[in-house]
């Protein structure tokens, strides 16, 4: 009987053994998940990290070009007036000289005809 005893306590003690070695190795494997899970965690933050810094590094750049853009676009803008404005001086300028020449035109052939006239008068 005593054999009997000692033999079931040994099974139970191999069997708790077991157990117990069943749930270290759980725990283990568990433990082992648990710090993949934040080796990977981390791994994306630092990832998530990276594309905010860039994604923030290309607004800057960005605006900074925008910014370009616009003064280029302001400085081409003043170009044109004052290319614009130019051409209209000089436009009034040709027509004032046109007119002018008209006016000596008219006035030569006025003389003329005045002269032609007293001519005929004369005669």
């Amino acid at each position: 009987r005593n054999s009997r005893r000692s033999e079931h306590r040994r099974m139970i003690q191999i069997l708790r053994q077991q157990e117990d070695l069943e749930r270290r190795r759980l725990s283990h494997r568990l433990r082992m998940e648990s710090e993949g899970k934040l080796r990977l965690t981390d791994l994306m933050l630092k990832v998530l990290r990276e594309f905010s810094r860039e994604s923030k590094e290309d607004d800057q750049l960005n605006a900074q070009y925008l910014e370009q853009l616009e003064q280029e676009r302001i400085s081409q803008a003043a170009a044109s007036d004052r290319l614009f404005r130019d051409r209209a001086i000089m436009i009034e300028e040709e027509t004032k000289n046109a007119n002018r020449r008209q006016e000596r035109l008219l006035k030569e052939q006025q003389k003329f005809m005045e002269g032609v006239l007293r001519e005929a008068e004369v005669e």
